[in-house]
């Protein structure tokens, strides 16, 4: 399996003092990362971002292999809804964000007690391991995704179509004027 964690780190050179964890930065072996350190003066700074489906060890099997969604080359536009009676809208806001926290997923998320809208971003290379974690709820048994067009991720993070990922409890999850 390898270590549960990943090094990144970018120098203060490289980031403009702008870094954000979710930035993609530069890997690096723990021994390279030290030799830089010593060798320049330069700031730098470091994360220790943990590796999807890892740790804690995975109990779904959609998280189970899966891939760095950091790692992804493009995103994925999705859309779907699904009516579907939703007894507590605020708690199953909350369960959505803890299942798709971990493929990095960004987007507008409208739930109410009629169901759920969607309009996100998913990384490419996870988007398999999202559906089918996706499906797992019963309110999305049977989803359909509606995907749109590929965004490369140099282009997606150049225009921000989404910041986070946002989900929202709404009296309904499409205006009716």
């Amino acid at each position: 399996i390898g270590r549960p964690y990943k090094l990144r780190y970018g120098t203060l050179v490289d980031s403009i003092n702008t870094m954000k964890p979710h930035q993609k930065l530069k890997d690096s072996a723990d021994e390279s990362l030290f030799a830089s350190l010593t060798a320049s003066s330069s700031s730098i700074q470091l994360y220790v971002q943990c590796v999807p489906g890892l740790f804690p060890p995975p109990t779904e099997t959609f998280y189970k292999d899966m891939e760095d969604p950091a790692e992804t080359e493009s995103f994925t536009m999705v859309s779907f809804y699904s009516f579907y009676p939703i007894d507590d809208p605020v708690e199953f806001s909350h369960q959505l964000e803890r299942l798709w926290k971990p493929f990095l997923a960004v987007g507008r998320v409208y739930v109410a007690t009629e169901g759920i809208n969607a309009q996100m971003a998913i990384p490419t290379n996870v988007i398999n391991n999202f559906q089918a974690a996706t499906r797992s709820l019963e309110a999305f048994s049977n989803l359909k995704l509606n995907t749109d067009h590929l965004v490369t991720t140099t282009d997606f993070e150049a225009n921000k179509p989404f910041k986070a990922l946002h989900i929202r409890v709404r009296e309904q999850i499409v205006s009716d004027g």
